[in-house]
């Protein structure tokens, strides 16, 4: 739900005046519900029976739904956490996503690991990277020396980035049955 250029922006003002708008009708009806009904007598002629408790309730009704569709309008959409890193005289910014898909795939390599899966997290703007590291690694890896070698390069490729590692957790998870398990299922099914 991303919007960009004029056309963007024209479209999620026209939102926000609308749902703006709706939000301070209902509140108008809700504040002097007799005036906002003699008002709007001529157009509202099948709700004019109505009696005010019900249509005060309808106005809260499309007040909340207005509300919501401004909010949904001037929420920053898919502005996720975006790290700033200054290489060379300039500024260089990387959203989460890529720094963690460098890192994973840094990982996905080191001999021993199966899968790897990585969660950037931090304040954004800045340099400091939180990472979490999940490695799913071979029954017959030494998890500790795995789990160190992983470290040096979460840290080595985030600092090719320009980035700095704030806070990194390492999870390892065996994999079942080791490596040969899926060929194993594969030759049996055919």
């Amino acid at each position: 739900m991303s919007s960009s250029g004029i056309s963007g922006v024209v479209s999620r003002t026209a939102t926000a005046l609308v749902g703006i708008g709706t939000a301070a009708a209902a509140v108008a009806v809700i504040a002097a519900p007799d005036a906002a009904l003699s008002t709007a007598r001529g157009l509202l002629t099948a709700a004019g029976g109505l009696p005010p408790t019900t249509l005060a309730a309808g106005a809260a009704a499309v007040g909340a739904v207005g509300l919501l569709l401004a909010l949904i309008a001037l929420w920053p959409w898919g502005q996720g956490i975006v790290f700033a890193a200054r290489v060379d005289g300039a500024v260089i910014e990387y959203p989460a996503g890529l720094v963690a898909r460098v890192v994973e795939d840094a990982l996905s390599v080191l001999d021993g690991v199966q899968r790897s899966g990585v969660a950037v997290g931090g304040r954004g703007r800045g340099q400091k990277v939180a990472l979490q590291v999940v490695l799913t690694v071979s029954p017959e890896a030494d998890a500790q020396a795995l789990a160190g070698r992983a470290a040096a390069t979460a840290r080595e490729m985030t600092g090719r980035l320009g980035l700095e590692v704030e806070q990194l957790r390492i999870a390892i998870r065996p994999a079942r049955g080791g490596r040969n398990t899926a060929a194993r299922r594969t030759a049996t099914a055919v």
